[in-house]
């Protein structure tokens, strides 16, 4: 993996023999602009058959907003050799101290971003840049990652409990950007493949994050002599009986691409004390993180989606009211509502259209080509009122909509 200089470009696009180099370089300028985050590299991709190919990719970060604030993802897009023609592959890139959130529709487990655009790419008028506003907007309905943070268990605690880290869960948004480091992930996913280097993700200002998993391995062989009085785990005491663990090794899988296949848990001795208390712990935060997320997402309907339940009902003091919401009218009658309500929260999320952070869609509403958005802030949907005529592109057509308070 390295990164490609602005003088470089082009001669690296010639090298990897792309189908279309002017119109990558033009693509990749245009994403540079809205997106200064994000750089490009150069590295080798696997094939389902094993072939390599040396393609360009789009690694760094891309920013969500979240209840006013902004957040950083780290991401990684890899560009076909036939773009514009074909649609990039992209993934989210997890440090060793995230975790993928396992809830989300938007991600498969193995880090691959799932969006209507690339499923559905049309030439002459896909891009990367559509392709960076649809991952945002469904970014910030449904955050792509998690955060853990490890502490080791309290001296006045040590003698009750064993000598390992107590891993709490936090949401991805809990920090405004993600520590990162350039060798392993939490999903057994090579960072570094996925584009991310340490260049282009910023890290932390707080070291109370673990850097990897080898660094808790570490932390484990040293807590006997850091913590005095402290008991050996559990794991340690039945070995200790002569109590084994005969689980077969499991199968390394020598795939480096995560694109194409994703890469394998790597190969555990049974015997191992470390690998085992990795895996009990693993277990453990597995069933943390499900149940916070269970409850996170009944609070987040309450909150941000119990609004809209019904047309026209009443609305919880101190959150949003009516007037966080537009009416947009003209809208095209036939198209899915699936489909318009990503349209629109991508249309008016954009900069240029002198939009904000948009909670929810209701598509139909009361009309069948109208719909109300629901903005976070009162003063964002005040500042789209300000230019009441749009024109929004839907199926590659133009049409003349109009905004108007609810």
């Amino acid at each position: 993996m390295s990164r490609v200089t602005a003088d470089l470009k082009c001669q690296t696009l010639l090298e990897c023999n792309y189908c279309y180099p002017d119109e990558v370089l033009d693509d990749i300028k245009d994403v540079a602009t809205d997106f200064p985050h994000l750089q490009l590299y150069v590295d080798y991709y696997l094939y389902p058959n094993n072939d390599k190919k040396k393609l360009v990719y789009l690694g760094g970060t891309v920013p969500i907003t979240y209840e006013g604030a902004t957040y950083n993802i780290p991401v990684c897009i890899w560009i076909h050799e036939t773009h514009p023609k074909n649609p990039p592959r992209c993934f989210v890139c997890p440090s060793p101290s995230m975790i993928i959130n396992a809830k989300t529709s938007n991600v498969d487990a193995n880090g691959r971003v799932l969006l209507h655009c690339l499923s559905n790419w049309k030439i002459g008028w896909s891009n990367l840049s559509i392709v960076l506003e649809e991952m945002i907007a469904a970014f910030q309905r449904e955050t792509p990652l998690f955060a853990t943070h490890a502490v080791r268990t309290p001296p006045q605690q040590a003698k009750h409990l064993p000598a390992e880290l107590v891993v709490q869960p936090n949401p991805v948004l809990s920090y405004g950007s993600w520590p990162h480091t350039g060798s392993s992930s939490v999903q057994k996913m090579s960072a570094v493949q996925h584009g991310a280097s340490n260049s282009s993700v910023p890290q932390h200002a707080s070291n109370s994050l673990p850097k990897s998993t080898k660094s808790q391995m570490n932390l484990n062989q040293a807590s006997e002599t850091e913590m005095s009085g402290v008991r050996r785990s559990y794991t340690q005491e039945l070995l200790d009986f002569g109590i084994t663990f005969g689980a077969q090794a499991l199968e390394t899988n020598h795939q480096t691409n995560p694109f194409i296949s994703p890469a394998s848990a790597p190969t555990s001795s049974a015997s191992n004390v470390d690998d085992i208390d990795n895996l009990f712990k693993s277990l453990q935060l597995q069933r943390v993180v499900n149940m916070y997320q269970l409850s996170n997402r009944e609070k987040d309907v309450h909150h941000a989606g119990g609004v809209w339940q019904d047309c026209g009902g009443g609305v919880q003091s101190g959150l949003v009211d009516d007037r966080h919401k537009v009416v947009v009218s003209r809208l095209p009658v036939g198209v899915s509502p699936s489909k318009m309500k990503n349209k629109l929260t991508i249309f008016f999320q954009r900069r240029q259209n002198a939009g904000g952070e948009v909670l929810d869609v209701k598509y139909p509403a009361a009309l069948p080509d109208q719909a109300w958005v629901l903005f976070r802030r009162q003063r964002d949907a005040e500042h789209v009122l300000r230019q009441p005529d749009r024109v929004i592109t839907i199926n590659e057509q133009q049409f003349l909509i109009q905004l108007k308070k609810f």
